[in-house]
């Protein structure tokens, strides 16, 4: 699969979720705050986060990952785009972007221990969830892009709008009708300044997907089960789960007039 049939499948997915490619979704109402937690630091990052969730009442963790004895090296070449893996320690590294390398989980701990400054230096291929509910992960410019951070406008943004000083800034408003999903970026035509750009991801699942390589998600979408973000940028790929934003913060990279993260 070429990156430009993936750009392709996504921005044909974006444009018949809202409707007409580049409008604004309609306002929200006071319900549709987002989803929100601490971005002022001092948690520590999460190891074993890949395990799907807690059990409860009986109930088996719903599968993130296929369990191998090592995982390969962060920003390796890879091969089949949404494979995850995760080692007995609960450190997980997924196949992502263009151009499939490895994004791990392994280095969180020692070197990413608390919540990065979002848009700051990082390392390629670095991602870690925090237990604030805030993830990130380290774009293709090797800065942080995040989701789940206290700086998402309790009122959601629409298309077009200046969000200076929030960029990379991901925010997730599962509330509105549609799902919303927005991304603060900077503006691709001009030397200053940064956007929003919003899409209605397609309908979550009811529960959390279990991974499978065969298991295709519905398209373009974000999801929410507790503790886990589930996304998917093609139908024809699997479900990433417990791995933060997986391929969508770089989605927001593709789109006509926001610059490739």
């Amino acid at each position: 699969m070429t990156e430009e049939r993936i750009v392709r499948s996504m921005l044909v997915s974006a444009a018949l979720a809202l409707g007409v490619a580049g409008c604004p979704p309609e306002t929200p109402n006071d319900s549709d705050a987002g989803v929100g937690g601490s971005s002022t630091g001092g948690t520590t990052a999460m190891g074993g986060m890949a395990t799907g969730g807690s059990a409860t009442g009986g109930t088996a963790p719903v599968p993130v990952c296929a369990t191998v004895a090592s995982l390969p090296a962060m920003d390796t070449a890879c091969n089949t785009l949404g494979e995850s893996r995760c080692d007995p320690s609960g450190n997980q590294c997924v196949c992502e972007g263009g151009e499939r390398r490895w994004h791990c989980s392994t280095i969180c701990t020692s070197t990413y221990p608390t919540e990065p400054a979002v848009g700051s230096a990082c390392i390629h291929g670095a991602a870690c969830n925090y237990p604030s509910g805030v993830s990130c992960e380290c774009d293709n410019h090797s800065q942080w892009v995040c989701i789940g951070t206290a700086y998402c406008p309790a009122d959601m943004p629409t298309t077009g709008q200046a969000c200076n000083g929030l960029t990379s800034v991901l925010c997730d408003y599962p509330n509105h009708d549609p799902h919303v999903a927005c991304f603060c970026s900077p503006n691709a035509d001009a030397s200053t300044g940064s956007t929003w750009t919003c899409i209605a991801p397609a309908a979550c699942p009811t529960t959390q997907p279990a991974y499978s390589l065969t298991n295709a998600c519905p398209g373009i979408a974000l999801c929410s089960y507790g503790s886990i973000l589930c996304s998917c940028v093609e139908s024809s790929m699997p479900w990433i789960c417990g791995f933060g934003l997986g391929m969508f913060g770089n989605f927001f990279g593709t789109l006509p007039g926001v610059p490739s993260t």
